[in-house]
């Protein structure tokens, strides 16, 4: 290509740093972090899991354990209200769908 000319299209992009790393950075990733001795976490035995639907504590009794103060400053900063209480496994949807 002669100096001056127009190139062929747009110029290469600077590689993203938010693009997720591909099998062989994990593996490196992996790797370093055992060198450590850092290992991963593992995976929480099915069995450990809660049900949905084991005996939960009325809404009452689980309002009644946070101070009054800091229930004050919950609602004044997240405008929180405790409306009912639910147990959610990461690993089970909870019951009727998403919310």
């Amino acid at each position: 290509m002669a100096p001056g000319a127009p190139q062929a299209g747009p110029p290469p992009a600077p590689p993203d740093e938010s693009e997720w790393p591909d099998e062989n950075d994990e593996a490196a990733f992996l790797s370093d972090a055992a060198g450590r001795g850092e290992g991963p976490m593992p995976a929480a035995e099915r069995a450990a899991v809660p049900v949905i639907g084991d005996s939960l504590p009325a809404l009452d009794e689980l309002v009644a354990r946070v101070p009054a103060d800091i229930r004050g400053i919950l609602d004044d900063l997240f405008r929180a209200k405790f409306t009912g209480v639910r147990r959610f496994a990461a690993s089970q949807p909870p019951e009727g769908g998403p919310r």
